[in-house]
């Protein structure tokens, strides 16, 4: 809220900014650090101000494990699945969808591309390019899985032309967006 101007700007008032940053998680305040460096650099090597202010501003570590996703519990995700009226063709879609993801660890981009082809029920194998590393990836249809899906296509999935084995059940029918 002071008004300072960039020429008289000093480490002290670096400082006073980043005090400012103090709930804030350490990615944002990293990102804030970074963004503030190149702009105080920038305003050095342009003759703006007489003192590299990019040599004040603290760099937080960021450790490569610290943003590891929080999981379910067991108990969490059965009562997730438990919540889910599979006596309507939503439900018994969101049932399967959930079910490959929670057991198989697909992602929801994978799961919304999924498409017939990608599932060969003779050898009960989902084979499919996985979207965020473009590497194929190849999982078993377990039981539980399989009969969730067979009991979505004949008696949940809406009539369609799309080859998406899930689909939206609004119209227009088709691929569900990921």
């Amino acid at each position: 809220g002071r008004k300072i101007l960039l020429s008289d700007m000093s480490p002290a008032d670096v400082s006073d900014f980043i005090v400012t940053l103090a709930g804030y998680s350490r990615s944002t305040i990293h990102i804030f650090a970074s963004v503030l460096s190149c702009f105080f650099r920038y305003l050095w090597e342009t003759g703006v101000t007489t003192t590299d202010l990019s040599l004040m501003v603290p760099k937080p570590r960021i450790y490569a494990e610290e943003s590891i996703p929080e999981t379910w519990t067991p108990e969490e995700v059965r009562q997730l699945l438990a919540s889910i009226d599979r006596t309507s063709g939503i439900g018994k879609r969101d049932y399967a969808m959930i079910l490959l993801a929670v057991i198989l660890g697909m992602r929801v981009g994978d799961i919304n591309a999924l498409r017939f082809k990608n599932l060969d029920w003779n050898r009960k194998l989902i084979t499919y390019v996985q979207q965020k590393t473009n590497k194929t990836n190849t999982l078993p249809i377990l039981p539980e899985i399989g009969e969730a899906i067979i009991d979505y296509l004949k008696n949940g999935r809406l009539e369609s032309d799309c080859d998406n084995v899930f689909i939206r059940h609004i119209y227009p029918y088709g691929a569900i967006q990921s």
